[in-house]
C-alpha cells in the first residue's frame, strides 16, 4: 500500500473559491471536441455548483493536460477578482468525474452533471 500511495498519491481536496468572491460563473458543454454554447450561471445556482465541487472525492488518477480526453464534457469557469478557476466534468465508464488541469481528478455523482445541463 505504501508503494502505491507514494507512486500514485491521491489528489489534494478541491479548493473552491467562496461564493461571495465569485464575480461570474459560466458553463460550456463540449461534444466531440466541438465547443458548445457558453451560458452564464444564475447566482442562485453558483452556491450549489461550488458545494458539489467541494464534495468531490479525490482519486489516484493524474491530470496531465489542459482538458479531459472525454468525448463530451462540461467546462466550468469560475471567475473571481484574483483569478479564473477551470473545472471539467464528464462521465466515463459509468463513473462521473471532475478534473482540474494538472492538479487532479475527482469523482462526483450523476446529479452534478444534471445540475450543469439545466
Amino acid at each position: 500500500y505504501l508503494i502505491i500511495d507514494s507512486l500514485f498519491p491521491k489528489a489534494a481536496p478541491i479548493s473552491v473559491p467562496s461564493t461571495n468572491s465569485v464575480v461570474s460563473m459560466t458553463v460550456k458543454k463540449n461534444e466531440n471536441r466541438n465547443d458548445g454554447d457558453l451560458r452564464e450561471i444564475a447566482n442562485d445556482d453558483v452556491d450549489s455548483i461550488l458545494s458539489k465541487l467541494s464534495e468531490a472525492e479525490p482519486t489516484r488518477k493524474m491530470s496531465v493536460q489542459d482538458s479531459p480526453d472525454a468525448k463530451t464534457y462540461y467546462e466550468i469557469a469560475v471567475k473571481t477578482d484574483e483569478r479564473t478557476y477551470y473545472f471539467y466534468a464528464y462521465e466515463e465508464g459509468g463513473i462521473y468525474y471532475i478534473e482540474i488541469p494538472y492538479e487532479g481528478i475527482y469523482t462526483t455523482d450523476k446529479g452534478f452533471l444534471e445540475l450543469l445541463s439545466n
